[in-house]
């Protein structure tokens, strides 16, 4: 956390906002939304790329939607609400209760040496507990270089389980105000040895900067949302 800029940065700049835009080479939803998130607080509010009017969030307590037509957000936006920022967020999203880290043998990604954190969570933390990251960081600098995981969100996974495990490549990371974040992200399929396999998405993560002193009003449920 203190070679991405420390939690005093994180925390301390306000909310974080950027564009995330996640596609699937199998053809499957595209999500690309801009997003406000107080990652203190985790509060969230999107907006369609398309729609300005378009919009859905969390409030700490209760996901909602916003829209004129019902097609804009094809997916679970509750899901989604938080996702962005737990797949980019690293490793400063780990900074919390119930978070549990195991160093595990080193390994040797694009020929540099990468120490290797797993993490896991303890139960009732969060709505996936179940979830695990690996995180790899490069062993001379302790910047994060890949990430592997997996989604067992039980509304997806309704009698227990997971996905397949994902590797998510880390690529190139910007400064904004003192925080280093990736500015991309390829999701692969992970192979048995624990490398990238079979690559599955592209996700683009552009226009990042914090907003300093946002009204907590700007997370608030709307009038006439829909409850999800």
């Amino acid at each position: 956390m203190e070679a991405h800029g420390g939690l005093k940065n994180w925390y301390g700049n306000g909310a974080l906002a950027f564009r995330f835009n996640y596609q699937p080479l199998d053809g499957s939803t595209v999500r690309d939304s801009y997003e406000v998130v107080d990652a203190w607080r985790n509060k969230a509010v999107h907006t369609s790329v398309t729609d300005s009017t378009a919009t859905f969030g969390w409030d700490g307590e209760t996901a909602w939607v916003q829209a004129k037509d019902s097609t804009a957000f094809a997916y679970d936006t509750k899901f989604w609400a938080l996702t962005p920022l737990y797949l980019m967020g690293h490793p400063f999203v780990l900074d919390g209760e119930g978070v549990n880290l195991e160093l595990l043998p080193e390994t040797t990604y694009k020929n540099k040496a990468n120490d290797v954190v797993k993490v896991t969570f303890d139960a009732g933390t969060g709505d996936a507990p179940d979830d695990y990251y690996i995180l790899q960081f490069d062993k001379e600098s302790h910047l994060l270089t890949a990430n592997r995981y997996i989604v067992s969100y039980p509304e997806y996974f309704k009698d227990g389980g997971h996905n397949p495990e994902k590797f998510m490549e880390v690529g190139e990371l910007v400064d904004v105000s003192g925080v280093l974040l990736p500015k991309e992200l390829r999701t692969h399929w992970s192979t048995k040895e624990g490398m990238q396999g079979e690559y599955v998405t592209q996700i683009d993560i552009t226009d990042i900067h914090f907003l300093k002193d946002i009204d907590q009003d700007f997370f608030a449920v709307p009038e006439n949302a829909k409850i999800k």
